[in-house]
């Protein structure tokens, strides 16, 4: 789900389709393995939807860099005017009741680059890639889907390498600041629609998620990845209606990777207080900020895992 600025719930942003937009004809826009089925609002302007139709299509295209196909085979996407919210896309949300949907709110008066920048559809497609999992573990499914959200647009050539991880860097200090130790992780994901949290429940779960990637690809050789596991998960378990639990879900991966590595990352999260560390392994790979000034080490110990991951 997008955030701004301040915490934004669907109803405060809800934006009604009339009889008329339920009614129109939706345009497909077909991808790799996919197709998005996509209904605007009539009152935008025809060409300020073609702007919509271009953003889609990129949007979409750059997740299926994830693993070669877009993660379901149909996908309605709603696209409205935002009452309010900054930017050009202030809210999305996929909903999964019945048909999956997903629902994106925009500034339509907004420049095509800027929609191709901004991150909201790709993070709610990168959504599609995971079963709906209970919201107690909202930050797996968040974290995977905000991991996405850089690496994908970075292999898609939507943003560049160095783009990505500032991005990254500057959401994990926000995480930081967001994490409070009177609360652990799966108490502030229950509680964050009413407390607050936000911040640290996605990017708690974006390292858990970029860790996991690296230790797979080390471990491995390079043979298995954050990639290849979802890329199962879609052959044998996609589409789904059932609500999964984190622990059926990594114990699910783990089994189609042959591997521990989700399961043994995941058992400290539920419970922790703190921030997850991530120096290290940035460390590692050659992603070192200093000074306000972001340097990529090609010649760091995993230098080539960095590449894997952006570049596959």
């Amino acid at each position: 789900m997008k955030l701004t600025r301040f915490v934004i719930l669907a109803l405060f942003l809800y934006v009604p389709y009339g009889n008329s937009a339920r009614g129109q004809q939706a345009e497909a826009i077909n991808l790799p393995g996919g197709q998005l089925n996509v209904t605007v609002a009539p009152t935008i302007s025809a060409a300020e939807q073609t702007k919509i139709i271009q953003w889609l299509t990129a949007s979409g295209n750059a997740v299926t860099t994830a693993y070669g196909v877009f993660p379901l085979a149909n996908v309605d996407v709603l696209v409205a005017p935002a009452n309010r919210g900054e930017g050009p896309v202030p809210f999305g949300q996929v909903m999964r009741e019945g048909n999956t949907r997903v629902k994106l709110l925009i500034n339509p008066a907004e420049p095509l680059a800027a929609f191709v920048k901004d991150w909201t559809a790709v993070h709610e497609f990168a959504h599609l890639m995971l079963p709906y999992i209970n919201r107690d573990a909202a930050w797996l499914s968040e974290g995977i889907a905000t991991y996405y959200q850089y690496v994908v647009r970075v292999r898609a050539g939507l943003i560049s390498e160095r783009e990505a991880w500032l991005g990254m860097l500057a959401g994990l200090e926000r995480g930081r600041k967001d994490t409070h130790s009177s609360q652990t992780l799966h108490q502030t994901c229950r509680s964050m629609s009413r407390q607050g949290g936000f911040m640290r429940v996605y990017w708690s779960g974006l390292v858990y998620a970029l860790t996991t990637d690296v230790r797979l690809r080390k471990r491995s050789g390079g043979e298995q990845s954050l990639d290849r596991a979802l890329l199962e998960f879609r052959r044998c378990c996609l589409p789904t209606d059932n609500e999964w639990s984190a622990a059926e879900f990594v114990n699910k991966l783990d089994q189609l990777s042959a591997t521990d590595e989700f399961t043994n990352g995941y058992r400290t999260y539920p419970d922790r207080r703190d921030f997850p560390a991530i120096e290290a392994t940035l460390n590692s790979l050659g992603v070192v900020f200093q000074n306000g000034h972001l340097e990529l080490d090609n010649g760091a110990p995993n230098a080539a895992i960095r590449h894997q991951i952006m570049v596959p």
